[in-house]
């Protein structure tokens, strides 16, 4: 009687520990994740709002034709550089602004940032060969739609942003969009989500644009 007692309280003990365990990682993976993701879309909003036209109105080029940037197709814009964001020491210059890119590159996001209003010569998408900088792994989804509301009764959101084509882009012409909605889908360092009975860590965002830009 007291082996077979001992041996239930045994197994109760196991189970406990076990979900408790599945629990904590579960939580674990999902901060971890949720962190990364936190990240790079705070550095993301302050590129947005930063973003601005230079006089010729041809510096925002969005991601198409597709909703998922890659580097053949990255999310560019022309913005203020996140250096400009630091009030401690006032520059000594206008900062010039740059050429921000942001694309997947396997399975990290990439922001890219290129001083100036010039383009570097060669593979300049390359993380390998210029200064880009994963903002965070583990990316499973990175989705970019414009808010058009000149598109309006239909669906104002569009998968596609072009500020210098006039014929084929008359309601973007020379404009930024409104807004920017983002959504990631991300996964843990250690792959804990990537389980079968795991999702994904999904967050979706909505991002004004050019609200401080001091070009604009």
């Amino acid at each position: 009687m007291a082996l077979a007692i001992g041996i239930v309280i045994t197994g109760i003990t196991v189970v406990v520990f076990r979900q408790a365990a599945g629990v904590y990682s579960l939580a674990n993976a999902k901060l971890d994740a949720m962190m990364g993701t936190r990240t790079a879309l705070d550095i993301i909003e302050k590129d947005l709002q930063g973003a601005f036209l230079d006089p010729s109105g041809n510096l925002f080029l969005a991601a198409g034709p597709t909703t998922t940037p890659t580097a053949t197709s990255p999310l560019l814009l022309y913005a203020t550089p996140m250096a400009a964001y630091d009030t401690s020491v006032p520059p000594a210059v206008p900062a010039p602004g740059a050429r921000i890119y942001y694309f997947l590159q396997g399975n990290s996001l990439v922001r890219y940032d290129f001083p100036g209003n010039t383009l570097p010569s060669g593979d300049f998408l390359d993380p390998a060969a210029f200064d880009a900088k994963a903002l965070v792994y583990g990316v499973r989804t990175f989705t970019v739609q414009y808010y058009n509301p000149l598109l309006l009764p239909a669906s104002p959101w569009t998968n596609q942003w072009v500020s210098n084509d006039a014929t084929n882009f008359p309601g973007q012409y020379r404009r930024l969009p409104s807004a920017v909605r983002i959504v990631m889908e991300t996964v843990d360092s250690r792959g804990y989500l990537l389980r079968s009975d795991q999702t994904p860590f999904r967050v979706s965002r909505i991002f004004e644009v050019g609200t401080q830009a001091p070009g604009q």
